[in-house]
Parts: structure tokens; C-alpha cells; sequence
């Protein structure tokens, strides 16, 4: 049986977590990214930007799907950090660069452009409020290339569907390609792009 990482009794690392990222990235063209396509021709190798390491899954799949991709991992939490390396051999990732730092304040002072942006926040079960806000989702947005895309982890409570509602509302407004790939149970997977 794999690890798998709980945090205020929701999963986090592991289990369904694993599957329910699988189930994403496949919806994804290998090809989607085009920075994969030039760095095989020699060029500029694909950059992505995941928000929230947990312990790794993520970086673990998509190193997987995009061989020559770098990874810049952002993650407040210390000990995630820890348990990551530790149990999750993530110290082992050559393409991987951990930033232990708020995602927020990364985001707002962040120059660089991204192909890719994966965005995991959690506390418990749920994102911080403040990540489902058109402040952060602008940023979000300007930190993607122009053929960039970006995959955001929602929250999703069945007895509160109008907060996800207005949540998906904002992600439409500031986002000109933006849908739900992957329905959970307390989960929605928005894939978010600049252009088609």
C-alpha cells in the first residue's frame, strides 16, 4: 500500500489524491504544452509552477508526462517540506526546486512566466480564502506565458454549491479558456488558460 499524508483528517498526499491528479493530467494533450515540444527540438525547456508541494504527487506526475520539464515548487508549511523529502524521496528530483514560502506573496512579487501552474492550496479540506480571489487569480494569470495553462485544486462542498458557483464565476471573468476537467466528491479540477 502507497503513504499517504492526512492533514486535519483530510487527505492530502496518496490514495485518491494520486488518482484524482492522474485522472487531470491524462486530460491534458502530451503536447499541451508547447515549451515540451521545443525543448525536444533543442530549445527552451517547459517550466512549471506548482502551489502547494504536499508530498509530491504532483511533481511526481508531470515529470512523468513532461520529461524535460523544471519544476518550481512553492509550499509555506516546513514540515510538508520535510515529509516530502523524507518519506516521498522528492530530495531525488534533479528537475525540482522547493521555495518555502507563502503563495501569495511569492505570486504578487514573482517576474517569472510559467508554461504550467498547478495551484493545490489547502488548510484541512478547504483553499484559504484568500486564493479565490480576483487579486490572486490575476496573478495567477500574469505569471502564465501566453500558451501557458494553469490547473486549480477547488474545493467543492455540496451543501454550499453557490460559494464554488461564485468561485468558478471569477475564474471565467479573469480567464478568457477556462472549464471543469475533473468532478470529486469534494473537489473540482478547473483547467484555467490565457488563450485556446
Amino acid at each position: 500500500m502507497g503513504k499517504i499524508v492526512y492533514v486535519d483528517g483530510a487527505e492530502q498526499t496518496g490514495g485518491t489524491i494520486t488518482g484524482m491528479w492522474k485522472k487531470a493530467l491524462n486530460k491534458l494533450p502530451k503536447t499541451n504544452l508547447p515549451a515540451e515540444a521545443s525543448a525536444k527540438a533543442g530549445g527552451q525547456r517547459p517550466s512549471a509552477l506548482l502551489l502547494g508541494l504536499g508530498g509530491g504527487d504532483v511533481v511526481r506526475l508531470i515529470s512523468k508526462k513532461y520529461p524535460r520539464i523544471k519544476i518550481t515548487a512553492v509550499e509555506i508549511d516546513p514540515v510538508m517540506i520535510e515529509v516530502a523529502k523524507k518519506y516521498f524521496n522528492l530530495e531525488r528530483s534533479a528537475n525540482l526546486s522547493i521555495i518555502k514560502n507563502d503563495a501569495a506573496v511569492f505570486l504578487k512579487k514573482n517576474k517569472k512566466k510559467f508554461d504550467f501552474i498547478i495551484v493545490d492550496l489547502f488548510i484541512g479540506r478547504f483553499n484559504p480564502q484568500n486564493f479565490r480571489r480576483r487579486p490572486f487569480l490575476l496573478s495567477l494569470k500574469k505569471s502564465l506565458t501566453s500558451h501557458g495553462l494553469a490547473l486549480y485544486n477547488s474545493h467543492y462542498d455540496q451543501e454550499k454549491r453557490e460559494e464554488f458557483a461564485e468561485f468558478y464565476k471569477i475564474c471565467r471573468q479573469v480567464f478568457p479558456v477556462s472549464g471543469i476537467i475533473i468532478k470529486y466528491r469534494f473537489s473540482r479540477i478547473l483547467h484555467l488558460a490565457v488563450r485556446p
